[in-house]
């Protein structure tokens, strides 16, 4: 029997280096019902389909489908129950068509039976082939749906014998602190290990390894604890260092086996003037002191409707008499290219321009990939490799220069690659952090870590206004940030935040179309703007990129940026005067809540000069109302959301997503 993979989690070949996945099947359990084909009566059928007796395997079946038409496609279905997880769906498909492929499927849906995503394994293969597709199902899944059928277009007949849904089980070991593996220093350094067990929570051990040139220097072994794992090393030397991580059983067996390359400069390196470094609790230095980085996608060509309004110059300008000081200009590289001009000198006019306007630049090098030649050839680049090895050396010390952009939304499948990137920037250039956008809120997300120093996500709330206004899933997001970090009260992380600030419509809808039922989507409101950006940094947030500055001239509103600028400016006012706070060195105590109704949320921050901040937020759909309990002193509210009440108890009520700041001055 022959086997097609349509869908390979774990890709063969790697174009820069990275440690294969490790997966496992959970011994033996398939939770497919009636994976035989036992119970016909469970089948819905169409007049296309039928069952046979399949003569191999007494009081099982074979699920036959034919057409003679090439209309619309037909499939036969039974529910299932498929509880959330990660898995292989594989089945036995043979055909005698004539045209296109059949198809065996499982789809998953939420409590109120919305669709909520599915795989479709195919084939026109003549002989039993058994096809396979890997899928994650969401948390919030409740049930599942198994079908076969023939696709639109073909004709003739296909069988279906045995499916199996399996399980699967991954583990995923990488580095959390140092920070920048490429920055170390001579002498004993502190290791930190984020560590993840898909679900057969058999990963008990961790040993450590340092190699140096081959030859084993030190190591360390120790317990897995909140995904964790703890320990010390001496580096005695400058140079290249290999850390071997060994997940183990609690019998010994080896789970899973990672190679994390290190790099130590000599102990008088100097730091260069536009260094930008991760500390221990996930905040950036810049120029040694604390920077919140806030920032907006810029972009220099607005490539799904028409030009941008501005000259890019007006537009750095505009940011740079702004509240935000950080942009992320996603084709700049691109620049002026067809003035034919000098690649670097392009692009360091536009950094020039930048740092002119007192704006930070997170380089994007996520078009960089060996597919798109017309990037890798930048500044004569020879492949991917090349490519950004040209990149890094060309613009690693022009001071406007904050962090490279390695990938935006990958699929936790380029894992391994995208650690390849990281590895290979972070060696070109130590003092500049990478930082990657991912945007599933599923535990597949969680095999992410490793593939950039910083984390962020972009889970955007806001689509048509008959839809529940809530920050549910902005909540499940951060919570998968927060275990890729590892980002707690007590252990932060490197996590940032994407707000939405755009309307949905401009990209779901047609502008050939002229936007037709564009009055159905949502403009971000300055309260949910606020809402979205308070609840990122209660749970951690250290910097906030707000999606996107194109936009704004992107839909069918030629006013819209007149319009909602000055509101989305009066949020990242707010947003950089909690920076502060954010970045301070004082962990706070918990706030209380005694909550009415709703879902609310709340953390207290200090600065480092002793000014105290609480932020309130409400996650919606509906109202929302709680006490929270405040050490005595002169709170202020911010947004007005929040009263003073008896004995510290401070009154916050709501409607939908909404928040609130309570401030209070307490510097002598």
């Amino acid at each position: 029997m022959k086997k097609h993979f349509l869908f390979l989690l774990f890709p063969a070949l790697l174009l820069l280096s990275g440690t294969p996945f490790t997966a496992a099947f959970a011994s033996g359990d398939n939770i497919l019902a009636d994976p035989e084909l036992r119970d016909i009566a469970a089948w819905a059928l169409t007049p296309e389909h039928h069952f046979l007796d399949n003569p191999d395997s007494p009081g099982t079946h074979i699920l036959v489908a034919g057409r003679t038409e090439r209309g619309d496609y037909y499939h036969a279905s039974r529910e299932i129950d498929l509880p959330p997880g990660i898995y292989e769906f594989t089945a036995e498909i043979k055909t005698e068509l004539s045209a296109g492929v059949a198809f065996a499927y499982v789809e998953y849906f939420d409590r109120d039976g919305e669709y909520l995503g599915g795989v479709y394994p195919k084939t026109n293969a003549r002989d039993w082939t058994e096809v396979s597709f890997e899928m994650a199902v969401p948390s919030e899944a409740v049930r599942g749906k198994f079908g076969f059928g023939i696709f639109k277009g073909s004709t003739g007949q296909a069988w279906l014998r045995h499916a199996a849904v399996m399980p699967k089980i991954f583990y995923s070991t990488y580095l959390l602190q140092p920070a920048q593996p490429g920055a170390l220093r001579p002498g004993e350094q502190e290791i930190e290990l984020g560590v993840y067990d898909s679900g057969s929570n058999l990963a008990g051990q961790l040993r450590a390894e340092l190699y140096r040139d081959g030859q084993l220097v030190d190591h360390f072994s120790t317990a897995v604890s909140r995904e964790r794992a703890h320990g010390r090393l001496k580096f005695s030397e400058a140079g290249a260092f290999t850390l071997t991580t060994r997940l183990l059983d609690a019998a010994g067996n080896i789970l899973e086996t990672t190679d994390i390359p290190l790099q130590v400069l000599p102990a008088d390196a100097v730091e260069p003037a536009n260094a930008a470094i991760l500390d221990r609790a996930g905040r950036l230095l810049v120029d040694g002191k604390k920077f919140f980085p806030l920032g907006l996608f810029l972009n220099t060509i607005d490539a799904r409707t028409r030009q941008l309004a501005n000259p890019l110059e007006t537009d750095l300008q505009i940011i740079g008499e702004s509240p935000f000081n950080t942009i992320l200009p996603y084709s700049f590289l691109l620049y002026r290219r067809g003035d034919h001009a000098d690649d670097i000198a392009r692009v360091n006019g536009f950094l020039d321009e930048a740092a002119k306007n007192n704006l930070k630049v997170i380089l994007s090098v996520k078009d960089i990939r060996e597919e798109k030649t017309w990037w890798t050839d930048f500044a004569g680049g020879q492949g991917e490799r090349d490519a950004l090895r040209r990149i890094v050396t060309a613009f690693q010390s022009h001071p406007a220069l904050l962090a490279y952009y390695t990938f935006d939304e990958d699929p936790p499948q380029l894992r391994d690659l995208h650690r390849g990137r990281r590895n290979w920037i972070n060696r070109l250039d130590p003092w500049h952090p990478t930082l990657m956008v991912f945007y599933q809120a599923s535990p597949m997300s969680l095999l992410l870590g490793g593939t950039a120093d910083i984390c962020a996500a972009d889970p955007y709330p806001l689509g048509k206004h008959s839809e529940p206004e809530s920050l549910r899933n902005c909540q499940d997001w951060i919570e998968i940030n927060r275990r890729i970090t590892r980002t707690s009260v007590d252990s932060a992380g490197a996590m940032w935040i994407c707000p939405q600030i755009f309307n949905f419509g401009h990209y779901r809808l047609s502008a050939a179309d002229g936007f037709a039922g564009h009055e159905e989507y949502i403009y971000p409101t300055e309260t949910q703007m606020h809402a979205q950006t308070h609840l990122a940094l209660i749970g951690g947030a250290k910097g906030i990129l707000m999606y996107s500055y194109f936009d704004l001239f992107a839909g069918p509103d030629p006013e819209e940026f007149d319009k909602r600028w000055p509101a989305i400016c009066r949020v990242a006012a707010l947003t950089r005067e909690l920076g502060d706070y954010v970045l301070g060195d004082r962990i706070a105590p918990e706030v209380e809540i005694e909550l009415q109704q709703g879902e609310v949320l709340a953390r207290r921050f200090i600065a480092d000069d002793g000014r105290e901040a609480v932020l309130v937020v409400a996650l919606g759909p509906g109202p929302a109302e709680a006490d929270i309990v405040l050490p005595s002193g002169r709170w202020q509210s911010r947004l007005g959301r929040t009263a003073a009440g008896k004995n510290n108890h401070w009154h916050f009520s709501g409607q939908e997503m909404c928040s609130d700041v309570l401030f209070l001055d307490n510097v002598r």
